[in-house]
């Protein structure tokens, strides 16, 4: 019955609020310098850990996490056969120093007329917009490729069908390269094309949430495996002519708790991940590289912030 209060290509907008369009005008960077810099990090420094579970929205099992400025986007899903694909927005209270996360609205997917496209992936951004896979829960797909609207938060299009689960994006100039299940094959949507082909074979790592660095290179949440599971932050290189993933760099992770202290089972890879440069206020000179992961479900959903400074 809740699926019939969806219509196709439509999302319930749950709460409604400005968004500050100077806010996704992100400084220009020197994509050389932040690759030259991410290759000289060895480890990563814990900073703090900021609750996003609330008695407004659930936060069930994050996939992908965008922050812009004060402002962080959360894709997550409710789970395998039942339930909806969401993205919730949440405000800092610093964009510096944050200590809390106030939830101020989310999106709920249309999962279809057979409610298959429930699982909320990997997310990137492109310009004032957050491109969200949404995909059948199974190996084989199927998936829709999605456009959020951040200056409209709520206002959602369609980008590509591709007939395969998509589970991450990175968002290139004039492309979009898209992982499949365990990123073991990757998808490329030039812009005006009509459908998505296959370009790439995985790394053999599985990547649950990439960013785009410059249009050859990516950094993603990674894991080797399933059980007894080790994560790395990688920076991959894309490029067609290999058709391999290449690994650049990795920086391993350790598996924390959602308050930052050592121990438990998941390394913070485990599913959301983004990044920002640190410049300098004074010369502009890049500092270091600040992460933000989401490893953690339901009521112990934190987002956990790392600095790597050079």
């Amino acid at each position: 019955m809740r699926a019939m209060l969806f219509t196709r290509y439509l999302v319930i907008l749950s709460a409604l609020c400005g968004l500050d369009a100077g806010a996704l005008k992100a400084k220009s960077q020197n994509s050389d310098g932040v690759i030259s810099g991410i290759e000289r990090t060895q480890s990563l420094h814990f900073v703090t850990s900021i609750p996003l579970a609330n008695p407004l929205y659930e936060t069930f099992h994050p996939q992908g996490v965008k922050v812009v400025g004060k402002d962080v986007y959360l894709s997550t899903v409710e789970g395998i056969s039942t339930g909806f694909g969401h993205v919730l927005h949440y405000t800092l209270d610093s964009s510096d120093t944050p200590t809390t996360a106030d939830v101020v609205g989310r999106v709920t997917f249309d999962p279809g007329p057979d409610r298959r496209l429930i699982h909320a992936g990997g997310i990137d951004q492109d310009g004032e917009s957050l491109l969200v896979p949404l995909a059948n829960y199974t190996r084989a797909g199927p998936a829709k490729l999605m456009r959020l609207d951040l200056k409209n938060f709520g206002v959602v299009s369609e980008v590509v069908n591709v007939p395969d689960h998509i589970g991450a994006v990175v968002r290139f100039t004039g492309s979009t390269k898209m992982f499949n299940w365990d990123a073991r094959d990757i998808y490329t949507f030039d812009d005006g094309a009509s459908v998505a082909t296959k370009v790439l074979s995985g790394s053999g790592w599985h990547y649950q949430d990439c960013k785009h660095v410059d249009d050859e290179n990516a950094l993603c949440s990674s894991l080797n495996g399933l059980f007894d599971i080790d994560g790395e932050v990688q920076l991959i290189h894309l490029s067609d002519r290999s058709g391999k993933i290449s690994i650049a760099h990795s920086i391993p992770v350790a598996r924390v708790l959602s308050d930052g202290t050592p121990g438990g089972f998941r390394p913070l890879t485990y599913n959301a991940m983004d990044f920002a440069p640190i410049y300098s206020g004074v010369d502009g000179r890049l500092l270091g590289v600040r992460f933000y992961f989401v490893p953690h479900d339901g009521q112990d959903t934190h987002l956990m912030i790392y600095d790597a400074t050079f």
